[in-house]
Protein backbone atom coordinates (compact mmCIF):
# COMPACT_ATOMS: atom_id res chain seq x y z
CA UNK A 1 0.00 0.00 0.00
CA UNK A 2 2.66 2.19 1.23
CA UNK A 3 4.86 1.28 -2.15
CA UNK A 4 1.95 2.81 -4.56
CA UNK A 5 1.42 5.99 -2.17
CA UNK A 6 5.55 6.92 -2.59
CA UNK A 7 5.37 5.78 -6.39
CA UNK A 8 2.87 8.42 -6.99
CA UNK A 9 4.67 11.32 -5.06
CA UNK A 10 7.60 10.39 -6.35
CA UNK A 11 6.00 10.78 -10.28
CA UNK A 12 4.95 13.77 -9.14
CA UNK A 13 7.92 15.59 -7.24
CA UNK A 14 9.87 14.70 -10.20
CA UNK A 15 7.68 16.48 -13.17
CA UNK A 16 7.49 19.36 -10.62
CA UNK A 17 9.62 22.05 -9.39
CA UNK A 18 9.22 24.12 -6.47
CA UNK A 19 7.37 27.34 -6.38
CA UNK A 20 6.93 30.37 -4.09
CA UNK A 21 4.52 29.57 -0.98
CA UNK A 22 1.74 31.68 -0.44
CA UNK A 23 0.66 32.77 3.20
CA UNK A 24 -2.89 32.45 4.73
CA UNK A 25 -4.00 34.64 7.56
CA UNK A 26 -6.65 32.96 10.04
CA UNK A 27 -9.17 34.69 12.87
CA UNK A 28 -12.87 33.15 14.18
CA UNK A 29 -14.34 36.79 12.94
CA UNK A 30 -12.68 36.96 9.71
CA UNK A 31 -12.11 33.44 8.21
CA UNK A 32 -9.02 32.68 6.28
CA UNK A 33 -7.84 35.46 3.67
CA UNK A 34 -5.04 33.85 1.18
CA UNK A 35 -2.39 36.14 -0.05
CA UNK A 36 -1.11 33.37 -2.82
CA UNK A 37 1.81 35.62 -4.27
CA UNK A 38 2.85 37.80 -1.07
CA UNK A 39 2.03 41.11 -2.87
CA UNK A 40 0.05 42.48 0.19
CA UNK A 41 -3.68 41.86 -0.85
CA UNK A 42 -6.06 39.37 -0.56
CA UNK A 43 -6.63 36.45 -3.53
CA UNK A 44 -9.22 34.23 -1.64
CA UNK A 45 -11.42 34.61 1.10
CA UNK A 46 -12.83 31.41 2.85
CA UNK A 47 -15.40 32.04 5.92
CA UNK A 48 -14.22 29.51 9.00
CA UNK A 49 -15.99 26.69 8.30
CA UNK A 50 -16.96 25.26 11.73
CA UNK A 51 -20.11 28.03 12.51
CA UNK A 52 -21.00 26.29 15.47
CA UNK A 53 -17.82 26.24 17.86
CA UNK A 54 -15.27 28.03 18.88
CA UNK A 55 -11.90 27.00 17.15
CA UNK A 56 -8.82 27.37 19.02
CA UNK A 57 -6.49 26.94 15.87
CA UNK A 58 -6.11 25.56 12.17
CA UNK A 59 -3.88 24.21 9.45
CA UNK A 60 -4.32 24.63 5.85
CA UNK A 61 -2.09 21.56 4.12
CA UNK A 62 -2.98 18.35 1.92
CA UNK A 63 -4.41 16.14 4.17
CA UNK A 64 -5.13 13.31 1.64
CA UNK A 65 -2.45 13.70 -1.08
CA UNK A 66 -4.51 14.86 -3.79
CA UNK A 67 -2.34 17.74 -4.51
CA UNK A 68 -5.22 20.96 -3.59
CA UNK A 69 -4.79 22.41 -0.06
CA UNK A 70 -7.65 21.56 3.00
CA UNK A 71 -8.53 23.06 5.80
CA UNK A 72 -8.31 21.72 9.70
CA UNK A 73 -9.91 23.82 12.20
CA UNK A 74 -9.50 22.28 15.98
CA UNK A 75 -12.12 22.34 18.76
CA UNK A 76 -11.49 21.47 22.15
CA UNK A 77 -14.08 20.27 23.38
CA UNK A 78 -15.19 17.90 26.54
CA UNK A 79 -10.53 18.23 27.06
CA UNK A 80 -10.32 16.50 23.77
CA UNK A 81 -8.53 17.92 20.25
CA UNK A 82 -11.30 17.74 17.49
CA UNK A 83 -9.74 18.01 14.03
CA UNK A 84 -12.57 18.83 11.35
CA UNK A 85 -11.08 18.16 8.25
CA UNK A 86 -12.66 19.80 5.17
CA UNK A 87 -11.69 18.50 1.54
CA UNK A 88 -10.75 20.69 -1.43
CA UNK A 89 -12.70 19.83 -4.29
CA UNK A 90 -10.22 21.48 -6.69
CA UNK A 91 -12.35 24.39 -6.97
CA UNK A 92 -11.58 25.84 -3.61
CA UNK A 93 -15.11 24.53 -2.56
CA UNK A 94 -14.68 22.88 0.86
CA UNK A 95 -16.49 20.09 1.52
CA UNK A 96 -16.97 16.62 3.19
CA UNK A 97 -16.25 17.43 6.91
CA UNK A 98 -14.51 14.94 8.93
CA UNK A 99 -13.93 14.55 12.56
CA UNK A 100 -10.67 12.89 13.86
CA UNK A 101 -10.21 13.01 17.95
CA UNK A 102 -6.36 12.91 18.63
CA UNK A 103 -5.05 14.54 21.95
CA UNK A 104 -6.16 16.08 24.98
CA UNK A 105 -6.83 20.11 25.32
CA UNK A 106 -5.24 20.63 28.47
CA UNK A 107 -1.37 19.93 27.82
CA UNK A 108 -1.19 19.09 24.43
CA UNK A 109 0.16 21.67 21.75
CA UNK A 110 -1.29 20.54 18.31
CA UNK A 111 0.99 20.28 14.90
CA UNK A 112 0.37 19.45 11.04
CA UNK A 113 2.27 18.59 7.92
CA UNK A 114 3.71 15.85 5.97
CA UNK A 115 6.89 14.58 8.18
CA UNK A 116 7.48 11.40 6.29
CA UNK A 117 7.29 12.92 2.10
CA UNK A 118 4.42 10.80 1.10
CA UNK A 119 2.53 13.45 -0.24
CA UNK A 120 -0.53 13.05 2.63
CA UNK A 121 -0.71 15.19 5.60
CA UNK A 122 0.28 13.74 9.30
CA UNK A 123 -1.42 15.21 12.38
CA UNK A 124 0.93 15.59 16.17
CA UNK A 125 0.61 16.62 19.21
CA UNK A 126 3.15 17.28 21.52
CA UNK A 127 2.29 16.41 25.20
CA UNK A 128 3.92 18.50 28.27
CA UNK A 129 3.03 16.87 31.17
CA UNK A 130 5.52 15.62 34.58
CA UNK A 131 7.55 13.23 32.23
CA UNK A 132 8.86 16.62 30.03
CA UNK A 133 7.86 17.51 26.64
CA UNK A 134 6.54 13.88 24.37
CA UNK A 135 5.61 14.08 20.78
CA UNK A 136 3.18 11.89 19.69
CA UNK A 137 2.60 12.10 15.76
CA UNK A 138 -0.07 10.20 13.61
CA UNK A 139 1.21 9.19 10.05
CA UNK A 140 -1.60 8.97 7.79
CA UNK A 141 0.00 6.32 5.52
CA UNK A 142 0.64 3.87 8.56
CA UNK A 143 4.42 4.60 9.33
CA UNK A 144 5.08 3.90 13.01
CA UNK A 145 4.17 6.89 15.34
CA UNK A 146 6.82 8.60 17.30
CA UNK A 147 6.98 8.97 20.83
CA UNK A 148 10.23 11.04 21.54
CA UNK A 149 11.42 14.27 24.15
CA UNK A 150 12.06 17.66 22.40
CA UNK A 151 11.42 21.01 22.85
CA UNK A 152 12.73 24.08 24.53
CA UNK A 153 9.77 24.70 27.17
CA UNK A 154 6.25 24.79 27.86
CA UNK A 155 5.65 27.88 26.54
CA UNK A 156 6.56 26.59 22.99
CA UNK A 157 4.73 27.38 19.75
CA UNK A 158 5.35 25.06 17.43
CA UNK A 159 5.51 25.62 13.31
CA UNK A 160 6.35 22.75 10.43
CA UNK A 161 8.25 23.24 7.13
CA UNK A 162 10.65 22.11 4.97
CA UNK A 163 13.68 23.46 6.38
CA UNK A 164 16.48 21.80 4.11
CA UNK A 165 14.80 21.01 0.79
CA UNK A 166 14.11 17.05 0.60
CA UNK A 167 10.52 16.82 0.73
CA UNK A 168 9.36 16.26 4.23
CA UNK A 169 8.33 18.98 6.95
CA UNK A 170 10.73 19.09 9.53
CA UNK A 171 9.85 20.28 13.11
CA UNK A 172 10.85 23.41 14.87
CA UNK A 173 9.85 24.84 18.09
CA UNK A 174 9.63 28.65 18.98
CA UNK A 175 9.47 30.19 22.45
CA UNK A 176 10.15 34.31 22.62
CA UNK A 177 12.71 34.56 19.68
CA UNK A 178 14.45 30.96 20.41
CA UNK A 179 13.97 28.64 17.41
CA UNK A 180 14.84 24.88 17.86
CA UNK A 181 14.56 22.86 14.99
CA UNK A 182 15.12 19.49 14.02
CA UNK A 183 15.51 17.99 10.47
CA UNK A 184 13.50 15.01 9.44
CA UNK A 185 16.13 11.99 8.53
CA UNK A 186 14.72 10.85 4.95
CA UNK A 187 17.56 7.81 4.71
CA UNK A 188 15.32 5.87 7.55
CA UNK A 189 13.02 3.32 6.46
CA UNK A 190 9.55 5.09 7.38
CA UNK A 191 11.05 8.89 6.92
CA UNK A 192 9.39 9.80 10.78
CA UNK A 193 11.15 12.43 12.64
CA UNK A 194 13.63 10.88 15.73
CA UNK A 195 14.82 14.51 16.95
CA UNK A 196 18.22 13.09 17.28
CA UNK A 197 19.82 16.27 15.75
CA UNK A 198 19.38 19.97 16.24
CA UNK A 199 19.81 21.20 12.83
CA UNK A 200 18.30 24.96 13.71
CA UNK A 201 19.00 27.01 16.76
CA UNK A 202 18.65 30.58 16.07
CA UNK A 203 17.66 34.16 18.03
CA UNK A 204 15.11 35.79 16.01
CA UNK A 205 11.94 37.36 17.20
CA UNK A 206 10.09 38.11 20.50
CA UNK A 207 7.19 36.93 22.31
CA UNK A 208 4.58 39.27 20.65
CA UNK A 209 5.60 37.51 17.38
CA UNK A 210 3.40 34.93 15.63
CA UNK A 211 6.01 32.30 14.03
CA UNK A 212 5.56 31.11 10.68
CA UNK A 213 7.56 28.84 8.28
CA UNK A 214 7.25 29.86 4.48
CA UNK A 215 9.36 29.99 1.17
CA UNK A 216 9.37 33.04 0.25
CA UNK A 217 11.83 32.79 -1.94
CA UNK A 218 10.95 29.68 -4.19
CA UNK A 219 14.29 27.82 -3.58
CA UNK A 220 12.65 24.70 -1.74
CA UNK A 221 13.63 25.83 1.37
CA UNK A 222 11.12 27.16 4.38
CA UNK A 223 12.17 30.71 5.49
CA UNK A 224 11.61 31.87 9.07
CA UNK A 225 9.55 34.41 9.30
CA UNK A 226 7.50 36.92 12.44
CA UNK A 227 4.31 38.12 11.68
CA UNK A 228 4.15 41.25 13.71
CA UNK A 229 0.15 42.11 13.51
CA UNK A 230 0.75 45.61 15.15
CA UNK A 231 3.20 46.89 12.06
CA UNK A 232 1.32 44.76 9.65
CA UNK A 233 3.95 43.10 8.42
CA UNK A 234 5.88 39.77 8.16
CA UNK A 235 9.73 39.80 8.55
CA UNK A 236 11.91 36.52 6.68
CA UNK A 237 14.90 35.66 7.36
CA UNK A 238 15.80 33.68 3.96
CA UNK A 239 17.34 29.64 4.53
CA UNK A 240 19.97 27.74 2.71
CA UNK A 241 21.91 24.84 2.77
CA UNK A 242 25.00 27.32 3.39
CA UNK A 243 23.54 28.56 6.98
CA UNK A 244 24.57 27.08 10.03
CA UNK A 245 22.23 25.59 12.81
CA UNK A 246 23.22 28.35 15.20
CA UNK A 247 22.89 31.49 13.00
CA UNK A 248 21.30 34.00 15.21
CA UNK A 249 19.68 37.09 14.06
CA UNK A 250 19.18 39.05 17.05
CA UNK A 251 19.48 43.47 16.66
CA UNK A 252 18.87 46.32 18.76
CA UNK A 253 15.21 45.85 17.86
CA UNK A 254 15.28 42.54 19.56
CA UNK A 255 13.60 41.53 16.51
CA UNK A 256 16.40 40.96 14.11
CA UNK A 257 17.49 42.24 10.48
CA UNK A 258 15.62 40.86 8.06
CA UNK A 259 16.00 39.49 4.28
CA UNK A 260 12.71 40.32 3.30
CA UNK A 261 9.42 41.93 4.20
CA UNK A 262 6.21 41.14 3.54
CA UNK A 263 2.89 43.66 3.60
CA UNK A 264 0.09 42.02 5.40
CA UNK A 265 -3.30 42.80 3.71
CA UNK A 266 -5.29 45.64 5.40
CA UNK A 267 -7.67 45.35 7.82
CA UNK A 268 -6.83 42.09 9.36
CA UNK A 269 -6.04 40.84 12.78
CA UNK A 270 -5.07 37.01 12.56
CA UNK A 271 -4.26 34.47 15.68
CA UNK A 272 -2.91 32.13 13.12
CA UNK A 273 -1.00 31.99 10.23
CA UNK A 274 0.26 29.37 7.85
CA UNK A 275 2.35 28.68 4.80
CA UNK A 276 0.08 27.65 1.80
CA UNK A 277 1.93 25.70 -0.98
CA UNK A 278 1.96 27.25 -5.15
CA UNK A 279 2.33 30.40 -4.36
CA UNK A 280 -0.85 31.42 -6.61
CA UNK A 281 -4.20 30.36 -6.58
CA UNK A 282 -3.65 29.03 -10.18
CA UNK A 283 -0.50 26.89 -9.45
CA UNK A 284 -2.39 25.26 -7.26
CA UNK A 285 -3.12 22.04 -9.18
CA UNK A 286 -4.10 18.12 -8.59
CA UNK A 287 -1.84 15.41 -8.70
CA UNK A 288 -0.33 14.64 -12.06
CA UNK A 289 -2.53 12.30 -14.38
CA UNK A 290 -2.01 10.67 -17.32
CA UNK A 291 -3.58 12.16 -20.25
CA UNK A 292 -5.10 8.65 -21.12
CA UNK A 293 -7.03 7.89 -17.96
CA UNK A 294 -10.19 9.33 -16.52
CA UNK A 295 -12.12 9.10 -14.05
CA UNK A 296 -15.95 9.54 -13.82
CA UNK A 297 -18.16 10.97 -11.96
CA UNK A 298 -16.09 11.91 -9.11
CA UNK A 299 -18.94 12.14 -6.88
CA UNK A 300 -20.73 9.34 -6.24
CA UNK A 301 -23.87 8.52 -3.84
CA UNK A 302 -23.43 4.77 -1.79
CA UNK A 303 -24.47 1.76 -3.47
CA UNK A 304 -23.75 3.32 -7.20
CA UNK A 305 -20.41 2.84 -9.43
CA UNK A 306 -17.94 5.28 -10.91
CA UNK A 307 -16.06 4.27 -14.26
CA UNK A 308 -12.16 4.29 -15.36
CA UNK A 309 -11.26 5.01 -18.61
CA UNK A 310 -8.25 4.71 -20.42
CA UNK A 311 -5.49 2.90 -22.65
CA UNK A 312 -4.31 -0.21 -21.86
CA UNK A 313 -5.73 0.17 -17.43
CA UNK A 314 -3.63 -2.85 -15.54
CA UNK A 315 -4.48 -1.88 -11.88
CA UNK A 316 -7.02 0.36 -9.80
CA UNK A 317 -6.90 0.51 -6.17
CA UNK A 318 -8.43 2.73 -4.20
CA UNK A 319 -7.90 3.98 -0.63
CA UNK A 320 -9.35 5.98 2.18
CA UNK A 321 -7.97 9.30 3.17
CA UNK A 322 -6.21 7.62 6.01
CA UNK A 323 -4.01 5.57 3.78
CA UNK A 324 -6.25 1.87 3.98
CA UNK A 325 -6.72 0.34 1.27
CA UNK A 326 -10.24 0.14 0.00
CA UNK A 327 -10.58 -1.64 -3.39
CA UNK A 328 -7.87 -3.51 -5.32
CA UNK A 329 -8.73 -4.33 -8.99
CA UNK A 330 -6.33 -5.96 -11.66
CA UNK A 331 -7.29 -6.17 -15.35
CA UNK A 332 -6.04 -7.07 -18.62
CA UNK A 333 -5.58 -4.08 -20.46
CA UNK A 334 -8.43 -3.17 -20.32
CA UNK A 335 -10.00 0.45 -21.70
CA UNK A 336 -13.06 0.54 -19.33
CA UNK A 337 -13.40 -0.85 -15.58
CA UNK A 338 -16.31 0.00 -13.64
CA UNK A 339 -15.94 -0.12 -9.57
CA UNK A 340 -18.73 -0.45 -7.44
CA UNK A 341 -18.75 1.66 -3.77
CA UNK A 342 -21.87 -0.37 -2.60
CA UNK A 343 -21.11 -1.18 1.23
CA UNK A 344 -18.51 2.33 1.30
CA UNK A 345 -19.48 4.77 3.56
CA UNK A 346 -19.53 8.25 2.89
CA UNK A 347 -16.08 10.32 2.64
CA UNK A 348 -13.11 11.46 0.31
CA UNK A 349 -10.91 8.20 -1.31
CA UNK A 350 -8.21 8.16 -3.29
CA UNK A 351 -8.25 6.24 -7.17
CA UNK A 352 -5.19 4.80 -8.03
CA UNK A 353 -5.00 3.82 -11.74
CA UNK A 354 -1.87 2.58 -13.34
CA UNK A 355 -1.85 2.23 -17.23
CA UNK A 356 1.82 1.82 -19.00
CA UNK A 357 3.16 1.93 -16.02
CA UNK A 358 2.07 5.21 -15.17
CA UNK A 359 0.31 5.79 -11.54
CA UNK A 360 -2.56 8.64 -11.90
CA UNK A 361 -4.28 9.47 -9.06
CA UNK A 362 -7.96 11.08 -8.68
CA UNK A 363 -10.17 12.51 -5.98
CA UNK A 364 -13.60 10.86 -5.38
CA UNK A 365 -16.22 11.85 -2.99
CA UNK A 366 -18.69 9.06 -2.21
CA UNK A 367 -22.24 11.05 -0.27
Amino acid sequence: MRKIIFLVMSLCLSISAWSQDGLVYWSQADGYKFDFNLDGEVDLSLPTQTADKAISQVFVFDANGDGYFDLCELDLNENLVNWIFYYNDGSNNFVDPQTVIYGMSEGDKKLAGDFNGDGIGDVGIRRDNEFGLWWLISFQAMAPDVNVQFGIGDKDILVAGDMNADGQDDIVCYDKGTWLGSFTPSDSEYKTPDFASKDIQVTFGTSYDIPVLCDVDGDGYADMGLCSVDDEEVSFNLHSATKTANNGYSGDNGRGSFDEIIIMPSGITPTCVCAVSGGSLSSINPVQKSSRVSVSPTVVRPGTAFTVKGDDITMVKVYSVLGQLVDAIEVNSESSVDVSVDGWVSGTYIVCCENEGVVSTYKLIVR
